[in-house]
């Protein structure tokens, strides 16, 4: 759990930072699972307001959780169900979720997210790369230009960067955060790790990133 923690915590710190550096009035956090990436949101910027969808029932019961009674946040099924009050966003967020939608739905998938959007609005996409085996839950895992494929009819790629990169490194360190002898617990040694992690794993590119982060225009009709 620690070695995937590092991997994740990485992945929303960069999507959190991606998000509000285009300093977002209304998100939509698309695939929002549990709600952490919508608590992290609202913590950070007091002037946001989020909105999550996710299609899992006990997802949305943890996201609510989370979030509390938070008048800033929003919880549905799906981007249909969203009040119409609540349109445009000036930023859509879908992290690890293209994968994981059926190929032939992605189409209608973007779609809706495009209608959802201002005109000049933002889609910022972190997907997981071809450098990684297709996991068992997934349909694909994307380069650059697939993923420009995919989006491309809509959407006009602006800055894209690769997160946690795979090699020595990372191995080092899960194995030090994950093994049957001894169970991390000491704060310098966690700090230590944690800084390890930041300059040597954190960042990658494309032949050994993970994950593709990715920010994307909306296209005009």
């Amino acid at each position: 759990m620690l070695r995937w923690s590092y991997e994740y915590l990485a992945l929303v710190e960069k999507v959190t930072k991606t998000v509000l550096s285009l300093s977002p009035k209304l998100i939509l956090d698309f695939g929002c699972g549990d709600g952490y990436l919508t608590l992290r949101l609202l913590h950070l910027n007091e002037h946001v307001k989020v909105v999550g969808v996710d299609i899992s029932d006990r997802a949305l019961m943890f996201a609510r959780a989370f979030c509390g009674d938070s008048e800033r946040a929003a919880f549905y099924h799906s981007i249909g169900e969203i009040p119409q009050n609540l349109l445009p966003f000036d930023v859509v967020i879908a992290m690890e979720v293209l994968e994981h939608i059926p190929p032939d739905d992605l189409p209608n998938v973007v779609e809706q997210v495009w209608k959802a959007l201002r005109h000049d609005g933002w889609f910022v996409v972190s997907v997981p790369t071809t450098n990684i085996a297709l996991s068992p839950k997934h349909y694909q895992h994307f380069s650059l230009n697939s993923l420009q494929t995919v989006l491309g009819g809509r959407f006009i790629l602006l800055t894209y960067e690769y997160v946690h990169r795979i090699g020595l490194a990372s191995k080092l360190i899960g194995r030090v955060l994950a093994n049957r002898f001894v169970i991390v617990n000491n704060k310098f040694l966690l700090s230590l790790l944690t800084k390890l992690y930041r300059s040597l794993v954190m960042t990658a590119n494309e032949r050994n990133g993970v994950h593709l982060l990715a920010v994307f225009r909306r296209k005009e009709d």
